[in-house]
Order: structure tokens, then C-alpha cells, then sequence
């Protein structure tokens, strides 16, 4: 199974969504490019192309059924409520029947329009909470190369992250130097 990293994702309400691409945009030097309403999950999203294929994506619930509804939809509600912030990060694979024979469950085909252009700025550096060793039994000994070799992993130990598990912050480079979002 050939796993890479694909996004890093961030949450806010949909009243917040374009704020919070603005500010997050303003930070990096860069703008992010209009997303897309997925009734599917009762989501919306814009999102930021960065080097190696990876970007960032901010998402916000919609009033809508799906966001009650369905696991990710789900997430994104409860990650809203509590004051929103980095949700997780996501890895990208080329055969996903293998995971979700694990899982015991099938996945739900999603659809995202990844943003064209040139990308300027990289992802070098993410900070997850969680226990390690869960994670990487889940990938197995392709972790580092789902993350890229390029791209540095702090595990943050729960407790100093008010006893949350996920995405801690990212760290990218751009033209003026490295920028941590958290």
C-alpha cells in the first residue's frame, strides 16, 4: 500500500470561513482559492496548494443533514463547537480497499477540486498528539514515507495539548521564512 500525505486540515464555522482563510492566507503570504460545498458530508471548504502535492484546507459544517449524519460531517460539527482549530491530517492511498478491510467498513467517495497554480510554499514541519505507536501500526513502516521524507514529525504528548489527540500545528515555509500555524 503506497500511502503520501495529502492535506492538513483546519475547522471554523461557516460564518468565520472566509476570516479564517484570509488570516491564515495573510500569515503565509499566500491565498487560498475557493473551495466547494460538499452536500455529501455537509461540509465547505477552501484550500491552499502547497509543494509536494500536500495543501492546507480550512472547513466549516453547513446547515445541513449530512453534517448530523456522517462521520466526517460529524467531526467537523463537534471540532466547530469546541472553538474550531486543527481538526487532522490526512494521507492519500492507492488502494484503500486494504484499509477499510481493517476498519471493517466501506469508504464514502468524497469530491474535491484541488487547486491549480504554482505552489510556493511547503509543509516542513507537523506536530501531532496521539500515541505513536497506535499510528504507526496503522501505517506501518510507510509512516515516514507517507509524511515525506522532507517533512519533520513532533509527536506532542496529549497532556500538553489539553489532553486532545490530532493535528497540533504546521509548520510551512514560505518566501519569508517558516511560519507555524497552530
Amino acid at each position: 500500500m503506497h500511502l503520501r500525505l495529502d492535506l492538513s486540515l483546519s475547522v471554523t464555522s461557516q460564518d468565520r470561513l472566509v476570516d479564517t482563510s484570509q488570516r491564515l492566507g495573510a500569515r503565509l503570504g499566500s491565498t487560498f482559492v475557493d473551495g466547494r460545498i460538499n452536500p455529501r458530508f455537509g461540509t465547505c471548504n477552501i484550500t491552499l496548494p502547497l509543494q509536494n502535492g500536500h495543501y492546507l484546507e480550512v472547513v466549516c459544517p453547513l446547515n445541513h443533514p449530512s453534517s448530523d449524519s456522517t462521520p466526517f460531517g460529524k467531526a467537523v460539527s463537534q471540532r466547530t463547537a469546541e472553538g474550531g482549530g486543527w481538526l487532522t491530517w490526512v494521507v492519500a492511498v492507492d488502494d484503500v480497499s486494504k484499509i477499510e478491510k481493517r476498519l471493517g467498513r466501506a469508504t464514502v467517495d468524497g469530491h474535491r477540486i484541488k487547486p491549480d497554480g504554482k505552489a510556493i510554499l511547503k509543509i516542513v514541519k507537523i506536530e501531532i498528539t496521539g500515541t505513536k505507536s497506535l499510528i504507526e501500526e496503522w501505517f506501518g513502516s510507510e509512516l515516514r514515507a507517507a509524511i515525506g521524507l522532507d517533512v519533520e514529525v513532533e509527536w506532542v504528548a496529549e497532556s500538553g495539548n489539553d489532553g486532545d489527540s490530532g493535528m497540533v500545528s504546521v509548520h510551512v515555509m514560505t518566501p519569508s521564512g517558516v511560519v507555524r500555524l497552530d
